[in-house]
């Protein structure tokens, strides 16, 4: 079963604020710091692949850091063996490895430059002290990477390491050889486990100045050696001086740059609330403009209306001109035909007339011929009069038509007034129409001034946003390019990767082209080829019995960890199991105090009734002593008392008030009623 690093660290008290893993792998180990949130996280790993899968992994977490490099006791090269396990990689050569691991096999040397751990973090401008746990998974290199870091091993609080009883690497170290450096260091270990072979082993060490030894045997809290304090060395004081110099100088750089930025942001921000202003105020004129236009086209439809009525007014006068027109020309044509009446009945009355003056001269001349006429001239007078009384109608009709002549040109020239009135109401109407379509004109002028200013206003205001964006997106465009030219390098190594299949494609398919016509021109070697074949199938079968069993070990390493999650799980439940007999046997204990409670109250109610008993007994007895004084009291003079009393009064008075005092301090000090 594995370690548990978080209960041992809570158990020395050990908050993780920096972690160095070294031989991280693929990143299968980093669930183990799942529960350190806070924790500033440095991986580092010697295969190139293999870090690169790791980068991977990772992703883009804040606090994780990656680096590709092999760490050792000194600043050098070194060769990486790699096996067809890559967990089990190292830089130093297999030796009694093999035997743990049979299936195990070196597949390839990958080149590597060396660092020790002191070197990285001062390439990574790392401060030391910003880490208090070192996690080595190395292979046989554990001692080789602790000598090269004497620096960070003063601030380290915790270690864990993977190391073996005996030298399974050349040049390997122990655990022996481990306990006895990290023993110099002030370092002790609390808790060791195998949990991939027996010789194999996971170590957690503490400093001694931190461990707890309530927790610890007395024979290992016994031997612990305590580092007295240590004053700083002048290079480090200056190292460390320099370098808060150096942090003083950045931060007034960034305090620096934040208040430019926060400068430009306010102004910014200004310039958008100004903006903002001048939108809304834009806005705002807009809409009493708008309003305005609709005020004017509501005026312009009203006049429109007007104009409308007035020339349906005007067409309706227009029509009733044309009727008074030709009533007047009807009229007229009567009254010419009435004149032309007129002067025909003149005519006929000058004729008559001179008819009468012939008649006149004829009566004159005869008057025989008179009476003879006069028949005639009676009745020609009646026909004069007639012809008289028709032209008095007729010079009635005349005078009536004159009138009416006269109305009808009164009532023309009123509606020629009336005309001429709306005519100028009219043209008043065509001006206003006129003034108010270069009001609309000189409206949609404005209008659309306003609508360039707010298209401007809205430029200005998307320009700054887009400022204030392209400010903000500055940093994310930095990551994503570097995220694209990670994922273009991903590309480039997968496109390396396919050419390289294509190639060996292509040589394979050469290569059976060649076998194929050796095979043609030398049937001798067909045999050979075919236990070359054999071969290469028993190696193929080899590698993929070995991938299998890689694959198991990996299984069985997941069975480990559900194994420790699952033991972790169970002592989380003996835990509790444990507190709730804990609690039960203190509720028994508690039932058992109340059930005692119960029988001493029981007790004590059987003493009390005892008691009550004796009581009753003494009030019994104090009856009978007053009896007895009674019946002293009633006793004749001179006769003795053996008569009246029992033998229990014999002694005398004062002996029965002495009694009766007794038995009444007795009642008063058991019943406190």
């Amino acid at each position: 079963m594995k370690l548990n690093l978080s209960q041992i660290f809570l158990d020395h008290k050990v908050k993780p604020r920096g972690i160095i893993y070294v031989g991280a792998g693929e990143g299968r180990s980093l669930k183990r710091f799942a529960k350190f949130t806070n924790a500033q996280i440095l991986l580092i790993e010697a295969n190139p692949v293999t870090c690169e899968r790791l980068k991977m992994a990772v992703g883009d977490r804040p606090n994780i850091q990656t680096v590709h490099m092999a760490i050792a006791d000194q600043n050098s090269e070194a060769t990486l063996h790699v096996t067809n396990i890559e967990s089990n990689s190292s830089i130093l050569p297999l030796t009694q490895y093999k035997k743990l691991y049979p299936n195990l096999s070196e597949t390839q040397q990958i080149p590597v430059d060396t660092r020790t751990i002191d070197t990285i973090l001062a390439e990574l401008n790392l401060l030391p002290e910003d880490f208090n746990i070192l996690y080595l998974d190395i292979q046989g290199a554990e001692l080789l990477a602790l000598t090269g870091a004497s620096e960070i091993l003063q601030h380290l609080d915790a270690i864990y390491t993977t190391t073996s009883q005996h030298q399974l690497f050349e040049r390997g170290a122990t655990l022996e050889q481990v306990n006895a450096f990290l023993n110099e260091h002030y370092f002790t270990p609390v808790a060791q486990a195998t949990p991939y072979h027996p010789s194999r082993y996971e170590v957690v060490y503490i400093h001694n100045n931190l461990i707890n030894t309530s927790i610890l045997t007395p024979e290992i809290a016994a031997n612990i050696r305590l580092q007295p304090p240590t004053e700083p060395k002048p290079t480090e004081l200056k190292i460390t001086l320099s370098r808060l110099q150096e942090l003083e100088s950045e931060q007034e750089l960034l305090k620096y740059q934040l208040q430019q930025h926060q400068k430009d942001l306010g102004k910014s921000q200004s310039d958008y609330q100004q903006k903002h202003k001048e939108l809304e105020n834009s806005q705002s004129q807009l809409q009493q403009t708008q309003k305005d236009l609709e005020k004017s086209q509501s005026d312009f439809q009203q006049k429109q209306k007007e104009l409308e009525n007035s020339q349906s007014q005007l067409q309706q006068t227009r029509l009733e001109c044309k009727n008074l027109h030709s009533q007047l020309e009807q009229t007229q044509e009567d009254l010419e035909e009435s004149q032309g009446m007129r002067d025909q009945i003149l005519t006929d009355l000058e004729k008559s007339y001179s008819q009468f003056k012939q008649s006149q001269t004829q009566l004159e001349q005869s008057q025989s011929q008179l009476e003879q006429t006069l028949s005639e001239l009676e009745q020609s007078q009646y026909q004069r009069d007639q012809i008289l009384a028709e032209l008095e109608q007729y010079h009635t009709r005349l005078q009536q038509t004159q009138k009416d002549l006269e109305k009808s040109q009164s009532d023309f020239q009123q509606k020629q007034k009336e005309l001429e009135n709306s005519q100028s109401q009219l043209q008043q109407t065509q001006k206003d129409l006129e003034k108010s379509q270069s009001d609309f004109q000189q409206k949609q002028k404005e209008l659309e001034n306003s609508q360039s200013q707010l298209q401007q206003t809205q430029k200005d205001l998307e320009k700054s946003q887009s400022d204030f964006q392209q400010k903000q997106k500055e940093l994310e465009n930095s990551q994503s390019q570097l995220q694209q030219t990670q994922k273009d390098l991903e590309k480039s190594q997968s496109d390396f990767q396919q050419k390289q299949k294509e190639l060996e494609n292509s040589q394979s398919e050469g290569k059976k082209l060649e076998t194929k016509v050796k095979e043609v021109q030398d049937q001798l070697k067909n045999a050979q080829n075919k236990q070359t074949e054999t071969q290469q199938e028993l190696d193929k079968s080899r590698s993929e019995l070995h991938d299998t069993r890689e694959e198991l070990e990996m299984a069985n390493f997941q069975l480990d960890e559900v194994q420790v999650e699952l033991e972790q799980a169970t002592f989380e439940l003996h835990k509790t199991k444990e507190e709730l007999e804990g609690s039960q046997s203190q509720l028994q204990q508690q039932q058992k105090e109340l059930e005692e409670s119960q029988s001493q109250l029981q007790q004590q109610q059987k003493e009390l009734e005892e008691s009550k008993s004796e009581v009753q007994k003494l009030r019994e007895q104090i009856q009978q002593i007053q009896q007895i004084q009674q019946y002293q009291n009633m006793s004749p003079p001179g006769q003795p008392v053996q008569q009246y009393q029992p033998a229990v009064a014999q002694s005398g008075n004062t002996y029965n008030a002495a009694l009766v005092k007794m038995f009444a301090k007795i009642i008063a000090e058991t019943m406190p009623d």
